[in-house]
């Protein structure tokens, strides 16, 4: 694979951000997850992205609309370089619990964008589609006052007791 625009060590570092970012949101447990941002490279071109999305772990949010609306994903960086093409290197990617939420994403108009060559995306979710539960936990403890004698041996410590499961909310209609 070739680094986009030929900038091969930032290409390395990319990648093994990207490694780090989807390991990191592996490790949040079920939660929606939704990493956006200017990746410097696309799915074609980056052996992770492209065997994350492979996956099916995890959805690009502009090919979501564009399956959706029957159109293609548009084009979210434009630079000012003649000898480069279109591309989009600015990317929404959504894990499967944040993509039952995913409503719409807009890319904003070329014209009035204040980002020079990069597009904003806009991005709107329907929470109320995903089922989510988490736990609460208790506040800490106060500690004591320190004992001016120093403990012969320290006492075990104890999990806290309680932990509530909150109720999923129904799926709407």
């Amino acid at each position: 694979s070739s680094a986009l625009h030929g900038r091969e060590p930032a290409y390395t570092n990319n990648e093994s951000l990207l490694k780090d970012i989807f390991t990191i949101a592996a490790a949040l447990g079920q939660c929606p997850v939704i990493i956006c941002g200017d990746l410097n490279t696309n799915a074609a071109h980056s052996p992770t992205l492209g065997a994350t999305l492979s996956s099916g772990r995890y959805l690009d949010a502009a090919l979501l609309q564009a399956e959706r609306t029957n159109t293609f994903a548009q084009f979210t960086h434009y630079p000012p370089e003649a000898s480069h093409r279109p591309s989009r290197i600015d990317c929404a990617i959504l894990n499967r619990f944040a993509a039952a939420a995913f409503h719409h994403l807009h890319v904003m108009d070329l014209r009035s964008n204040p980002f020079g060559a990069h597009l904003a995306l806009l991005i709107s979710m329907d929470w109320n589609r995903c089922a989510q539960t988490s736990r609460q936990s208790l506040p800490p403890r106060i500690l004591p006052p320190p004992d001016p004698s120093p403990p012969v041996s320290s006492p075990p410590l104890t999990p806290l007791p309680h932990t509530h499961a909150l109720t999923p909310l129904p799926s709407p209609i």
